[in-house]
């Protein structure tokens, strides 16, 4: 009990922080935007713990798959824009996660002898999500991969109810293993094969690569640990689809975020987020040409010239 009171007060913490840093650094640098992120998670403890939110369990349970699979298209693509419409899912999603979780905190909340207990394990949880995401995530990850692990962790919260814990037998538990391994080999063939094929990266390339698995994987939902599987799956083996941007040379995480060298077969580029500050042809007779922000024929080219 106090290891899921823990986990359920640590998982909308750690989701909180990875949504905020995503969209203020990987999707829209606008002022205040992450004061949105954290009213939105305040706001799912009042609602969970009012008397309005206790009967609202089965209802965030039943639309959560749906949920957690657009959220993992929208991270697959490294979909920016529609602006709006990119940091209303994420929102979203946070949200409803949140819900999840606090919702869940509310309904076990125990008699008063022991409410102590329950608020310090609620109060060390959150806390804990934020180490995690401020301290740990980025000395071990060379990316934002704590997001995609709080998707990932998000799916098991169905499994911690014990009325929508499904029966299993043997065969289901190794079939809860096999069906996700196999999809994870289908989607990385996949994601290796189309662009092969010369469809240029876009959405006829992520329809081809990623349409069937994620179909695939929604079937999964009745049970949440192969369904968790199958989102970590998909994640796992979206590392080798190219992307917008061509595939990734290498990878630092700063304090600023994430910057990759990609490349696409004709330019290396650096990538921020969603934005290329620099590019370099990878035609030896072209390397040396000034492109991107520094073209000849730029701002920065024309005033150099007069210099």
């Amino acid at each position: 009990t106090l290891a899921r009171w823990l986990f359920l007060a640590f998982l909308p913490s750690s989701l909180l922080l990875s949504v905020t840093v995503h969209l203020t650094a990987d999707v829209a640098s606008i002022p205040f935007l992450w004061v949105v992120p954290l009213g939105l998670y305040l706001l799912t403890y009042i609602l969970a713990f009012s008397a309005r939110g206790s009967g609202s369990q089965r209802f965030w349970i039943r639309w959560l798959p749906l949920v957690v699979l657009v959220l993992v298209v929208v991270l697959v693509t490294e979909a920016t824009e529609p602006l709006l419409l990119i940091i209303l899912l994420h929102l979203a999603g946070l949200f409803w996660i949140g819900m999840l979780c606090h919702g869940e905190l509310a309904r076990s909340r125990p008699s008063v002898t022991h409410l102590t207990t329950f608020y310090l394990c609620i109060a060390v949880g959150g806390a804990f999500g934020g180490v995690v995401n401020a301290l740990i995530a980025p000395a071990v990850f060379g990316s934002l991969a704590e997001y995609p692990i709080a998707l990932v962790l998000a799916c098991l919260v169905p499994a911690l109810t014990p009325s929508n814990r499904p029966k299993s037998s043997r065969w289901k538990r190794d079939f809860d293993l096999l069906l996700p391994a196999l999809l994870v080999g289908f989607t990385a063939t996949m994601a290796v094969a189309v662009p092969r094929m010369s469809v240029p990266a876009g959405p006829v390339s992520v329809l081809l690569i990623f349409g069937i698995p994620l179909i695939v994987c929604y079937t999964f939902s009745p049970r949440p640990v192969r369904f968790a599987l199958g989102i970590a799956g998909l994640l796992l083996a979206s590392h080798a689809y190219p992307g917008v941007h061509g595939k990734s040379d290498a990878r630092i995480r700063s304090f600023f975020g994430v910057h990759r060298i990609t490349n696409d077969g004709r330019y290396r580029m650096l990538v921020h987020g969603n934005t290329e500050h620099g590019r370099q042809s990878l035609d030896p007779a072209r390397q040396a040409e000034p492109l991107a922000y520094y073209f000849r024929n730029g701002p920065i080219g024309e005033h150099l010239s007069t210099v």
